[in-house]
């Protein structure tokens, strides 16, 4: 009976293995299979549609909500300057003076150098509408006669607005270094007299020209030619790619659907669908938009392309799997698996780690194989990142003091004005200085600079500390004129400078303070010595201060704005750890010296 029942199972067995090699029967699953396969594909696709379309507009709405952001600034900026000038009291004597016209000269002279340092670096044109009588009133570069704006297509809406600004468009002006004409877009307001504001005195026109705006809106690429556009809260374009201006892109009935800072909505224009992707701009009415086909959005067309790729590929990796499943075991595979194994072995990557599996067979053992290189490659890979942590480390904090250059320096401008205006000339000259050692440690963004650059900001640095301590810090200079164009990181000397002063010079209270920088070349090598002669410091907490940073030494002595430790590590990394290189200090009875020693290099590596 038992022989009877393995017989039978044995039967059964073999009646299973023929029909799985059964072609027929093959045929029949690869075909039921592929029908369910392209079915489960257009399922998807019906899905992925929708939701591809959906992200792509949220990444080009995200785009353009950023393009807004920075045409926002460049309007908020002009309408700042206006502000400015608009309350400027040159501006309302001038205006206001019905005086003899051999005053007119003056005043033409003043109010011309009080434009254009309004525009110097930027890209921008102010203009002011005069009283026909004034003699410079033909100047038609900053100034007009008023007589003119009376014919302008703007003139009743700003009259209207009664000394707040109007946005306006379609007009032109002479800008660049070739005076060209060019078109651009004017923010003009009623300038009032201060001592009555009923009374009109002259009208102010800022200009900034269209290309200005144009290149942020370029930045925004669409497929197949569509463009993005700026409009005012009428639907009328204020900026198009193809240079129209005041036409009509959108009915009253659309305009509704911009509700909000931004958003999405579709439309039937021209026969068509169209997507409309729009942001507004903070405090003002305009709008910038793309008005795209449906059929031109990205990723339709790219939809279509994958999800076609995906289904056939989807479909013959089914397939092989079950021919794989029903070949089971082939020799093919077998002897591939023994060819990669014994390729791994040949590179001895089984000696890499010594795990091994217990399990015998060709897979297993090609398991262990590439479990054994992950393993290597892992550890490659954690060294690699370990030795770029130390130039992360070293750049973060030159990252985080990064600040808005723009915004600083019309900060720095508008203290330094308001300085001359007061006839402090002391702290104008300190503000001018001041925004020089912001523009020179900036560097434009640049981290390694010339001796030259870096000696340059050294000396403005060590002039804004002079009116601190009333010029008592006498600086020499040893530097070959040679030595000036080698590179060295930025922010290397003021650092030191900066510790020598602060925590030498200053805490000691030495009456004669005395600084000497001095670069030479050795070799293949720069050597940077930064002497002063206060009272010097510990020699051992000083070093280890350099090397490992202040949170090990805490000695303030030690301690400076930007960190002997950050300098050094940056030193290391420019002269590619060079054994040789460094930063050293040692301190004596003549007061504490610091050493650099870096590679000599006249171009990036």
């Amino acid at each position: 009976m038992k022989n009877k029942y393995f017989l039978g199972k044995k039967q059964y067995y073999k009646k299973i293995v023929n029909k799985l090699t059964d072609t027929k029967f093959i045929t029949i699953v690869i075909g039921v299979t592929a029908a369910i396969c392209i079915i489960f594909t257009f399922i998807y696709i019906f899905i992925a549609q929708s939701a591809m379309k959906r992200s792509y507009l949220e990444s080009t709405s995200t785009a353009m909500c950023s393009v807004g952001e920075n045409i926002s600034n460049v309007l908020v900026s002009a309408e700042m300057i206006s502000e400015t000038v608009f309350v400027n009291d040159v501006v309302q004597d001038a205006l206001k003076e019905t005086g003899e016209r051999k005053n007119h000269l003056s005043e033409y002279r003043t109010l011309t150098n009080l434009l254009e340092s309004a525009e110097y670096n930027r890209n921008i044109r102010i203009s002011l509408y005069v009283e026909d009588d004034k003699i410079y009133s033909e100047d038609r570069v900053h100034f007009y006669p008023i007589s003119d704006a009376e014919d302008k297509p703007w003139s009743e809406k700003v009259t209207a607005e009664n000394g707040r600004g109007v946005w306006v468009c379609g007009e032109t002006c002479r800008m660049g270094a070739h005076n060209e004409e060019i078109p651009v877009i004017s923010f003009i307001r009623l300038i009032k007299s201060r001592y009555d504001f009923r009374e009109s005195i002259g009208i102010i026109r800022v200009d900034v020209p269209v290309f200005e705006l144009s290149d942020f809106m370029d930045s925004i690429v669409l497929e197949d030619g569509n463009n993005v556009m700026l409009i005012d809260s009428e639907g009328k374009t204020v900026i198009n790619s193809n240079g129209d201006t005041g036409e009509a892109m959108f009915t009253p009935e659309e305009m509704k659907n911009f509700v909000g800072d931004s958003g999405v909505f579709e439309r039937k224009h021209d026969k068509q669908t169209k997507s409309v992707i729009y942001c507004s701009l903070s405090e003002s009415e305009w709008y910038i938009v793309a008005d795209i086909p449906n059929k031109d959005v990205r990723s339709y067309k790219t939809l279509v392309y994958t999800v076609s790729v995906f289904s056939v590929t989807f479909t013959m990796l089914v397939v092989f799997s079950i021919l794989l499943a029903c070949l089971v075991y082939s020799r093919f595979v077998k002897r591939k698996i023994q060819e990669l194994t014994v390729k791994i072995d040949v590179e001895n990557i089984e000696e890499m780690h010594e795990r091994k599996s217990e399990r015998k067979g060709d897979i297993f053992v090609l398991e262990d194989r590439i479990n054994d290189a992950i393993y290597h490659i892992g550890k490659i890979t954690r060294a690699y990142y370990d030795s770029k942590f130390r130039e992360e480390k070293a750049l973060m904090t030159a990252l985080q003091a990064q600040i808005n250059p723009h915004f600083l320096y019309n900060t720095l401008d508008a203290i330094n004005w308001a300085a001359i205006k007061n006839n402090d000339h002391e702290i104008s000259s300190m503000v001018s200085m001041l925004a020089r050692y912001f523009r020179l440690s900036l560097g434009m963004g640049k981290n390694i600079v010339t001796i030259n650059d870096e000696i340059e900001l050294v000396k403005v640095y060590i002039s804004i500390q002079q009116f601190r301590f009333q010029n008592r810090i006498d600086v020499r200079y040893n530097i070959a004129p040679e030595l000036f164009c080698y590179l060295i990181p930025k922010m290397t000397m003021q650092p030191i400078i900066e510790n020598a002063i602060i925590h030498g010079i200053c805490k000691d209270h030495v009456a004669n303070g005395r600084l000497e920088v001095s670069v030479t070349k050795i070799e293949d090598k720069i050597r940077i010595s930064i002497i002063d002669n206060g009272s010097g410091t510990d020699e051992k907490k000083l070093n280890e201060s350099i090397l490992s940073g202040n949170k090990k030494t805490g000695d303030k002595c030690v301690k400076s704005g930007y960190g002997l430790n950050n300098v050094y590590e940056r030193i290391m990394l420019f002269s590619d750890n060079d054994e040789d290189c460094g930063m050293t200090g040692r301190s004596s009875e003549l007061g504490t010296e610091i050493i650099i020693i870096l590679k000599a290099k006249t171009e990036i590596d």
